[in-house]
């Protein structure tokens, strides 16, 4: 099992300077980050997994997940976790943010 990390519910400032990257197409992005921002109104996330773990956590994250999200909504992960993938169902924008350090 993947190692855990400390989440931003730790006081942590999220710059990105740790990296970051853009997804703007319906392909699976496999990618460690510590924050999803939705960079356009309209996104439907269609699957996130956590953890390195290929199971569908998107209702843990979002309420309705078959409804668009708006543009600046920012989604964080829960206990300790990381977020290891992200696929959108619809056109979009998600920047994809690792935390410092």
């Amino acid at each position: 099992m993947a190692s855990k990390r400390k989440g931003s519910a730790d006081g942590e400032v999220m710059t990105g300077a740790s990296g970051s990257i853009i997804v703007n197409d319906t392909t699976k992005k496999t990618f460690d980050c510590d924050m999803i921002v939705i960079l356009e109104d309209g996104t439907i996330i269609s699957e996130i997994e956590v953890d390195g773990v290929a199971a569908d956590v998107k209702a843990t994250y979002i309420t309705t997940p078959a409804t668009a999200l708006k543009k600046g909504a920012i989604i964080t992960p829960v206990n300790g976790s990381y977020f290891s993938s992200v696929t959108m169902s619809t056109a979009g924008s998600l920047n994809l943010v690792k935390k410092n350090g």
